[in-house]
């Protein structure tokens, strides 16, 4: 899964030695790739808390990453767009 970008970092909070780190990922945006066949984009929400459920960090990250249908399709031993 190639990183393509982090965005809108930002850590608001600090984190300590000893602190537990808690980590949500929300999906917020996808699109198919133009120039790669079989796969898309996916736009991702990362936030990070402490064990008070204080928010110490958060970025955006997009990535590439390969279609349901293109997965099947390899799972199958077929060729992609065939």
């Amino acid at each position: 899964m190639p990183g393509l970008g982090l965005t809108d970092v930002s850590f608001p909070h600090p984190l300590y030695h000893g602190d537990t780190l808690y980590t949500e990922t929300v999906i917020t945006g996808r699109r198919l790739s133009a120039s790669r066949p079989g796969q898309g984009i996916v736009t991702m929400e990362h936030t990070g808390r402490n064990q008070d459920g204080t928010v110490v960090a958060r970025a955006t990250r997009s990535c590439l990453m390969w279609t349901r249908q293109a997965h099947l399709e390899a799972q199958r031993g077929q060729n992609i767009g065939e």
